[in-house]
């Protein structure tokens, strides 16, 4: 899910506006630093991070909060040993 997820994100920017850009790389900034504060927490708990803010999840587009639904099932998809994700 992780490199595949990435990639595909990185590949989806390449032609968004500046504007956009900018967000987009300060959030995975974001992203990055608190993956690096937070190794003991997803070793233990499995997961790490953080909720988005009611401010956040009213910015996001359509498409957005559709990716956003389908990352999470992904996701919950695939810590669940039942359907063979890792």
């Amino acid at each position: 899910l992780g490199n595949a997820y990435v990639k595909e994100e990185f590949r989806l920017h390449q032609m968004a506006k500046p504007a956009e850009i900018d967000i987009f790389m300060k959030e995975w900034r974001r992203y990055l630093e608190t993956f690096r504060k937070e190794p003991a927490q997803v070793i233990e708990q499995g997961s790490f991070g953080r909720d988005l803010t009611d401010e956040e999840l009213m910015l996001l587009s359509d498409d957005q909060r559709a990716q956003l639904q389908r990352l999470r099932q992904e996701a919950s998809g695939a810590s669940t040993p039942e359907t063979g994700g890792s």
